[in-house]
């Protein structure tokens, strides 16, 4: 049968959620058949990344591997299927053993410090990505590259190792791919987290109409907690007046966890006068977490 003919037959199947009728024909096909491999990775994927039928995938993926012992992405699939169906102990110890059967790829270190993150495992996790590293010292790619500097700078965040994360977010701002939404509200967190407000005011700052900023709420949250810790007090209320405006109740919450008000004990730290004009709900606030009354 003709490669693109049959490849398109399986695309069409998945895209309409017949997976029976594709898994019929992968079967029927001969096991020298030059697109077996092909046809089977795309049914695992698609059910895979549908979050269909995980245990349905599971025995496709299985039936793959036993013909293409080899193949990086039926192991890596494999390996996300397990996780995605709960069995996040069997998936990580399984990414060990694909790291150690393909050690030349980064793919396959990426794939185990992403497991061992999501078990919380940050050391294990950081020590695979520099694995990654080493594996892409002869490899040109500036992408991979840069995912690698962007998952370690967040796991040294997560770990609670602030200034290595900054070092390794910075390093992003010389790859052609640097993302300042999603990479500078990080380096600000972080800057935060170790006390440097003017630093942290300034790269969330900078972010001020941006359209694409990931979590606007810990955006705005951040950012008056930094005004308010430099001094720029006005500022803190007209940016919670706009974010009461946006997350009346989910920008409270957060600002309530952050317990940023806790040590201003006067009216005059926030600007009595300017709270008087403010919208009821930001009076309110203030109220509440201040000595305003």
């Amino acid at each position: 049968m003709d490669r693109k003919k049959a490849i398109g037959r399986v695309e069409k199947w998945c895209k309409l959620n017949q997976f029976d009728e594709a898994i019929r024909f992968i079967d029927g096909l001969n096991e020298d058949c030059d697109f077996l491999e092909e046809a089977i990775v795309f049914v695992a994927i698609d059910l895979y990344e549908k979050k269909l039928e995980y245990e349905k995938a599971y025995h496709l993926i299985k039936k793959g591997i036993a013909l293409f012992p080899d193949s990086l992405t039926l192991h890596t699939t494999l390996c996300l299927n397990l996780n995605a169906s709960g069995y996040k102990k069997d998936a990580w110890e399984l990414s060990r053993s694909i790291s150690d059967a393909f050690p030349l790829s980064p793919e396959a270190w990426i794939l185990q410090a992403e497991l061992s993150y999501d078990i919380g495992d940050f050391t294990t996790a950081i020590d695979a990505l520099d694995n990654a590293f080493t594996c892409t010292a002869k490899i040109n790619s500036s992408a991979i590259n840069y995912h690698l500097f962007f998952l370690k700078g967040f796991y040294l965040y997560k770990k609670g190792s602030y200034i290595s994360a900054i070092d390794c977010f910075l390093e992003l701002k010389s790859f052609k791919e640097y993302n300042k939404a999603e990479n500078d509200p990080l380096i600000a967190e972080c800057y935060l987290r170790i006390g440097d407000y003017e630093k942290a005011f300034n790269f969330l700052n900078g972010l001020i109409g941006q359209k694409d900023i990931v979590d606007e709420i810990s955006f705005y949250g951040n950012l008056i907690h930094c005004c308010l810790r430099t001094g720029r007090q006005s500022v803190a209320v007209d940016l919670l007046s706009e974010a009461l405006n946006k997350y009346p109740k989910a920008i409270i919450e957060y600002l309530n966890t952050l317990r940023i008000l806790e040590d201003y004990e006067k009216e005059s730290a926030i600007g009595k006068e300017k709270i008087l004009h403010a919208d009821e709900l930001i009076r309110d606030f203030y109220k509440k977490n201040t000595y305003y009354n």
